[in-house]
């Protein structure tokens, strides 16, 4: 099948560099009009001699498209009129792309389900034992369960995913296709994570290094205080994320729920017990929803999405994705901790299983699996959800990128009772995405973790504990009002004020005041405080 060149398109207001022609997989998402996200990257191919940058086939132009050589349009010198002429055929755009290009999942299962499926069986025929006719062999049939009419392929085996690109799983061998499959998912449900996204080494070694340093730094004796604390500090910010302010009971279970995490593999009656206890049952049916779920706004009368979960019909196939791929990564032998975390705990943010407490399991599972790769130095959950909810616009951001590829493809209707029916199939938008961007930011959050929260919080302890010393030499008072004392002259500019003295202080002498306002001004002084001042 002949492709003939497309040439005229345009992304982000630029124009496709002149004289380029679409290849790969843009010039078959074109073609076929596939309902998917572009690549972030899109590669074409010159009429003329290009000169490429250094360590790179191609060279990038404005708008993101990669451009390469002309060379790259086939190697037939029988057909180098057309080639040049920048028509292609689809096994030519389908072998760049596997070749060049990132996999695109997605893009592979929406062309595999447009196309004839002779189309992809004829370029297995014309190369049964080529690598890259293999991989599309192997792909088509895992991703869309048919089976093309070929015999099986011979060859020595080839991955299915590139490894030195990827985070992968441990390999099986397909005989059938001689590949060995090592995607870290199944059919419905599958993320990829570059190895570029993450920590470059092993996180548990980096993570007990810091945290070991940081400790030599403070009082000792503290290990346990600072679990306690940053789970505290962790638990009110995964509900600050959410603008709700929990009872100190509803704290102190979701503290010792995330302490507790990563001991047993995750499953869907553990993430309804989690929903159960953060929202109010009296509003919402717990449980796999029934019903269409967005988040955003309404204006004047119009709803104005900024997602929309998956449909309810697919939550089924979509959850048990999730969890199959989270046993496939798990069961991998040194399996990267971010990719797995990032992977599953985004993937079921965005599949929206629940009416409401997404967010919060979302959170809950990047802790839970953290800790089950034995990311926990010291005994210490890392206060993932307090890191993030100090960079919420990055969060955001994080997640903006995924939805604004995806809201535009999802076709719905408003429903009588103010909630949204989808209308088309968008089931593939949930499984099958690229988590780099994702995880690149849940990387820059383990960091902030190690080389701030945790140093921060033994600062904080060790003023504390020289507050506490310093004012217990002037007057004998319990901890929990010495705390109080600290915080009202901290938030007065280091002195109590008149009110508040007479209110909860009266007790005090002149002489014993002076006293102790000095020592708070010398504890916390500029040149002591943490950059959060004081915290009891």
């Amino acid at each position: 099948m002949l492709i003939r060149a497309i040439r005229e398109t345009g992304r982000h207001g630029y124009r496709q560099p002149s004289g380029t022609v679409l290849t790969g997989y843009s010039a078959l998402i074109h073609h076929f009009d596939l309902p998917v996200p572009m690549p972030d990257i899109l590669a074409v191919t010159s009429d003329a001699r290009q000169r490429t940058e250094r360590g790179r086939n191609h060279t990038m132009a404005a708008g993101g498209y990669a451009v390469y050589e002309v060379t790259y349009r086939g190697t037939d010198d029988r057909e180098r009129g057309r080639l040049l002429r920048g028509d292609m055929t689809f096994a030519e755009h389908l072998v760049f792309a596997l070749k060049h290009e990132a996999t695109d999942l997605h893009v592979l299962r929406k062309l595999f389900l447009k196309v004839d499926p002779e189309l992809v069986a004829d370029m297995i025929r014309q190369s049964p034992t080529g690598a890259y006719a293999r991989q599309a062999f192997f792909f088509y049939e895992w991703l869309t369960g048919m089976r093309l009419d070929v015999p099986s392929a011979g060859g020595g085996y080839i991955d299915a995913l590139d490894s030195e690109i990827w985070h992968t799983a441990s390999p099986i061998n397909s005989p059938r296709h001689r590949v060995r499959d090592n995607i870290p998912g199944t059919p419905v449900f599958s993320p990829l994570v570059r190895r570029s996204a993450t920590f470059q080494g092993d996180l548990r070694e980096e993570c007990n290094r810091k945290a070991g340093a940081a400790l030599a730094e403070g009082p000792p004796g503290i290990i346990t205080r600072l679990r306690r604390r940053l789970l505290l500090r962790d638990s009110r910010s995964t509900f600050a994320i959410e603008n709700e302010n929990p009872s100190v009971d509803r704290l102190e279970k979701w503290s010792n729920l995330v302490a507790d995490s990563g001991k047993t593999r995750l499953d869907l009656p553990f993430l309804v017990g989690l929903q159960k206890m953060i929202v109010d049952s009296r509003w919402i049916t717990t449980g796999i929803r029934h019903n269409g779920v967005w988040l955003g706004e309404e204006v004047d009368g119009s709803l104005i999405p900024n997602w929309i979960g998956a449909k309810s019909e697919d939550l089924k196939d979509l959850v048990e994705g999730i969890f199959a791929a989270d046993g496939r990564m798990m069961d991998t032998p040194g399996f990267d901790p971010v990719a797995h975390a990032t992977a599953v705990s985004f993937g079921w943010l965005m599949v929206h299983p629940l009416a409401d407490g997404n967010g919060r399991t979302h959170r809950y599972i990047l802790n839970h699996i953290l800790n089950q790769h034995g990311v926990k130095p010291q005994g210490i959950t890392l206060p993932i959800s307090n890191a993030i909810f100090a960079d919420m616009d990055g969060y955001r951001e994080t997640l903006t990128a995924f939805d604004e590829k995806r809201i535009g493809l999802i076709k719905w209707e408003r429903t009588p009772n103010g909630n949204v029916e989808v209308v088309n199939d968008t089931r593939d938008l949930y499984g099958h995405f690229d988590a780099s961007h994702q995880a690149a930011f849940i990387t820059n959050r383990l960091a902030y973790c190690l080389d701030y929260s945790i140093p921060e919080e033994i600062t904080s302890i060790a003023l504390r504990d020289r507050m506490v010393e310093g004012m217990r030499e002037v007057i004998d008072m319990r901890p929990e009002r010495l705390d109080l004392f600290a915080k009202l002259v901290m938030q007065n500019s280091g002195r109590l004020s008149k009110a508040k003295r007479e209110k909860m202080f009266s007790e005090l002498s002149d002489e014993e005041l002076e006293g102790m306002e000095a020592v708070v001004q010398e504890v916390y002084g500029a040149e002591n405080a943490p950059s959060s001042a004081f915290k009891p």
